[in-house]
C-alpha cells in the first residue's frame, strides 16, 4: 500500500459535506490513503476552497445547507479551469439519481451514502490516474 500513498501524496481532495461525521470519516479515510484533504460544510465555502486551493478532485454532497449540489456543480463547471476536474456526487438518496443522470448534470461519477470504502478509494485512484489537471493556485 506504500506505493498508493506515495503516488497520491501531493493530490488535494476537497470534501464538501454538511454532515460533520461523514466529513470527518472521509477526511480520515483519504488522509490514510495519503491525500491532502480540504473540507467545507457548505457550497459557498466549498466554492471558495476550490477557487483558492485548486483541488485535484472533489467529493460533494448533493444536499447542502446553502445550495443544491446540482447548482454547485454547475457553478464549478462554469469556470474554465474546472470543466475537467473530477467531481464525485455523494447522496443518501441513490434512487433519485443514477450514474447517467449525475454525469449529465456535470458530475464525473456518483457514490451513494454511506460510501463503500474499497469502491470509493478505487474510484478516486482511477479518476486521479486519468490525469485531470488540478487548478493553478498561482
Amino acid at each position: 500500500m506504500a506505493s498508493t500513498a506515495a503516488e497520491s501524496e501531493a493530490k488535494r481532495i476537497l470534501v464538501i459535506e454538511d454532515d460533520p461525521d461523514i466529513r470527518v470519516e472521509l477526511r480520515l479515510l483519504l488522509e490514510e490513503q495519503g491525500y491532502s484533504v480540504l473540507q467545507a460544510a457548505d457550497a459557498r465555502s466549498g466554492l471558495l476552497l476550490a477557487e483558492c486551493h485548486g483541488p485535484h478532485l472533489i467529493v460533494q454532497d448533493l444536499l447542502l445547507p446553502d445550495a443544491h449540489g446540482f447548482d454547485l456543480v454547475a457553478q464549478l463547471r462554469a469556470r474554465p479551469d474546472m470543466k475537467r476536474l473530477p467531481i464525485i456526487a455523494l447522496s443518501a438518496f441513490p434512487d433519485r439519481l443514477d450514474e447517467a443522470q449525475a454525469t449529465a448534470l456535470g458530475f464525473t461519477s456518483f457514490v451513494s451514502k454511506p460510501p463503500r470504502v474499497p469502491e470509493l478509494c478505487a474510484l478516486i485512484r482511477r479518476l486521479l490516474a486519468e490525469g485531470h489537471p488540478a487548478l493553478s493556485t498561482s
